[in-house]
């Protein structure tokens, strides 16, 4: 379960916004004042709701359709003091609504999302007399009881329980020198009105006599964190009392060979175990677990934030039951954390906020592309935000023909390796490729932190009207010339591999009509016109193929001029990486273009010969026949459809690439 949608409507810096959450890690970033901590409290005081309104039924009620025992949210509970809002920071009554303005209702409205079923709960309050607010269930009157009580796994037995457990955590300065035992209501207190660094001690201590197994991971992952490796003996913590016994917890830490009060460790590493226990505190009973962090990098250096943000990454990715708030303005973790997880605020009207990672920022056609990280850091005032600075942290630079290439390999590799950090080359065409790309070398082998550019570097680019077997000899040629991975797509472009496998083929555009058009396609009708509309590619490729043939036969060198023009240019780019002994002479060239033309002319795999405008000429024709409401752009149509792609739409030479990614070997 996780939260998909939440909207905000009057509250605080917000006039109304939505917010499309991803299931498991949500940064927020932007300038001062552009709302970054309001939406943790937003999501913080919608839970205050929850928690305050929610009971059980002592009797069956037609009207709202619910039963004794259920949980419902009722009438008379929907009056909270001022005082008794804890979640949010509210020095006056009127500071929580929008430009101080009592006369409008605050909306908190979640969308929870558990399999494929959606439940949204919206909250609304508004002011009451005196100190007081009304607090209820927005159009309680329409609310699905019988859905709402499936969705959740209540416990029975416990009164008031809230199936949405928050930890809301803020930047740690110090401890005070003293704290005493505390009982789990105020513990719990503590942490859901922020001030859960209070409680520290009472949190470790709780956690080590509870869930000993839970704390031995806590402190190898804090090994881990603060020194780069997972050895949980490095971190000891010794408790010099006993809750039985005394009324303050004493807590020591033993960081390698030294030895001191927790309240003397710096502010970075006390930081980092409030978001360990953030983290692994996890409450029984729980349906979802949010943790919120309000900026937790204040005072954590660089390397130890890459390593914190891969011990986050590594327990909420997959983890249903784990959603991650985090607010910063920090450049390093901005740097560090993929865009898909990445939402930049900015203090303006802007209704629906998206992941950076589906804003449209590639823009120049050589060079680096432009991240969506580099674009936020920019807005606000790093003097560093240098593309360079992302190729150096990344994990793989791609160099690729153009700059749409980089967009759609990173869908793709945002589907397998979603935190992988990958930043993209351009050459604007192959001819460019082929021509520069000795230059590019030299300069990126210049440049290294641990690995020189070069070194994490991939080469990938079309087959174009290459054969099978020149494909394979190009592949190993520039790997052993340039030393790097590269990849050649077995279909003619990339594009092209979507007809490599009707199958597959079929279940994606039966996808992306469900998506699109909202249109449920009869399976069978459109594979069948997908093999119509290729049967007509083969067609059209057997009569260009015959006309060749005729015109070698009638010597009219200009009927096929155009396919020796390109190999012979393809042979002189290739000459100046001393490669070019695999295109053979002028004199065969069109005798082994024709033998291999006419071994793949066929259904199975015509995908080889399809340019990119076959392969939109066959998707436009079936979109036209099924959705003919529906107009398909030719710029964008493919990103589109890639969109839908999953771990059932995946096609062999795309799995080939981004399996192949990630190994060192260049061989």
């Amino acid at each position: 379960m996780y939260i998909s949608e939440f909207r905000v409507k009057n509250f605080k810096s917000f006039k109304d916004a939505t917010f499309h959450f991803n299931s498991d890690l949500n940064v927020f970033t932007g300038i001062n004042n552009a709302g970054k901590t309001t939406v943790l409290e937003a999501i913080a005081l919608w839970n205050e709701c929850f928690a305050k309104t929610i009971t059980k039924a002592s009797k069956k009620n037609m009207t709202y359709k619910y039963s004794a025992g259920d949980f419902i949210f009722p009438a008379y509970k929907r009056y909270f003091s001022y005082d008794d809002i804890v979640s949010i920071r509210n020095p006056n009554y009127n500071s929580i609504f929008y430009n101080f303005d009592e006369t409008n209702s605050i909306i908190l409205e979640a969308v929870l999302k558990k399999n494929d079923i959606k439940l949204t709960l919206p909250f609304e309050i508004r002011r009451a007399s005196g100190n007081v607010y009304h607090i209820s269930l927005y159009f309680n009157e329409d609310f699905d009881y019988v859905k709402f009580n499936s969705f959740f796994n209540f416990n029975q037995n416990i009164e008031n329980f809230t199936p949405i457990n928050i930890i809301y955590a803020s930047p740690v300065a110090k401890l005070k020198t003293n704290e005493a035992f505390e009982t789990d209501p105020k513990i719990k207190q503590a942490i859901n009105s922020r001030d859960s660094v209070a409680v520290l001690r009472n949190r470790l201590y709780t956690m080590n006599r509870l869930k000993p197994d839970k704390f031995k991971e806590l402190k190898s992952n804090l090994s881990y964190i603060l020194l780069g490796k997972h050895l949980p003996e490095e971190i000891l913590f010794n408790f010099n009392s006993d809750k039985q016994k005394h009324i303050s917890v004493d807590v020591e830490i033993k960081i390698q060979n030294r030895v001191s009060d927790i309240s003397l460790v710096g502010s970075g590493t006390l930081q980092i175990i409030e978001i360990l226990l953030s983290v692994f505190e996890d409450v029984d009973f729980e349906d979802i677990s949010i943790v919120l962090l309000d900026e937790p990098d204040s005072h954590i250096h660089r390397d130890i934030q890459n390593r914190l943000f891969e011990t986050l990454m590594s327990h909420v990715t997959g983890n249903e039951k784990r959603q991650v708030f985090i607010s910063t303005h920090n450049e390093g973790l901005i740097r560090s954390t993929h865009p898909k997880f990445l939402f930049h605020l900015e203090a303006s009207d802007i209704n629906n906020y998206y992941p950076v990672a589906t804003h449209d920022i590639w823009g120049i056609k050589k060079g680096f592309q432009p991240s969506p990280n580099i674009k936020i850091l920019e807005s606000i005032g790093s003097n560093s935000g240098l593309d360079i600075l992302n190729a150096i942290e990344a994990d793989k630079i791609i160099l690729v023909e153009g700059k749409n290439d980089a967009k759609m390999l990173q869908t793709l590799i945002n589907i397998k390796y979603p935190i992988l950090k990958v930043i993209y080359w351009s050459f604007d065409g192959i001819d460019e490729m082929f021509s520069t790309i000795q230059a590019i070398k030299i300069f990126f082998k210049k440049i290294k932190n641990k690995k020189t550019l070069w070194e994490k570097s991939v080469l990938v680019f079309d087959k174009d009207k290459h054969s099978e077997s020149d494909r394979v000899k190009l592949e190993s040629a520039f790997r052993q010339k340039l030393g790097i991975k590269t990849y050649i797509w077995k279909s003619y472009t990339l594009e092209a591999v979507l007809f490599s496998d009707l199958n597959t083929c079929t279940n994606l555009i039966e996808l992306s009509f469900l998506n699109l058009c909202n249109y449920e396609a009869n399976v069978e009708a459109l594979k069948q016109n997908i093999h119509k509309k290729l049967f007509e590619i083969v067609e059209n490729k057997q009569n260009e193929i015959t006309e060749i043939e005729k015109a070698i036969e009638k010597q009219e060198k200009n009927s096929y001029k155009e396919i020796v023009g390109y190999f012979l240019k393809r042979k002189e780019l290739l000459a100046k990486l001393a490669i070019s002994d695999i295109i053979v002479d002028e004199d065969i060239i069109l005798l082994n273009y024709i033998q291999e033309y006419k071994k793949i002319l066929d259904i199975k795999s015509i995908h080889a010969l399809m340019t990119k405008d076959d392969v939109f000429f066959i998707v436009d024709s079936i979109f036209k026949t099924f959705c003919p409401d529906f107009v398909l752009n030719k710029n964008t149509y493919f990103l589109e459809i890639l969109g839908f792609v999953g771990y059932n739409t995946w096609f062999a030479d795309w799995k080939n690439f981004v399996d192949n990614l990630l190994t060192d070997d260049n061989s």
